[in-house]
């Protein structure tokens, strides 16, 4: 968490976890505010699709992986233009109206 935190995030408002013991523990400690919620079915609309052979992984770890804030928000941008961000745009506009 403190990795994210020396890249440029400031706050987190919702993190969803697998049930790995300590873990919401340790991102409230860095990141106070923070809602933690265990992980209790698809979330990510994409997750649950069939038949997908492609994968967002790649586009999203660019983001994670960054070295610093500059380069986290140029992956960000990078993946809202890309097929992945209009994928999501258009599934939320299906969940949501």
């Amino acid at each position: 968490m403190n990795k994210l935190k020396s890249r440029g995030v400031s706050h987190i408002l919702i993190a969803v976890v697998d049930g790995l013991k300590g873990f919401p523990e340790a991102i409230n400690a860095v990141f106070l505010q923070t809602v933690v919620k265990t992980f209790t079915g698809s979330v990510i609309p994409w997750s649950s699709c069939l038949g997908r052979t492609a994968s967002p992984s790649p586009a999203l770890r660019a983001i994670y992986r960054a070295k610093d804030a500059e380069a986290g928000m140029k992956a960000l941008e990078d993946f809202e233009t890309s097929y992945w961000g209009s994928d999501i745009r258009r599934s939320r506009k299906a969940h949501h109206g």
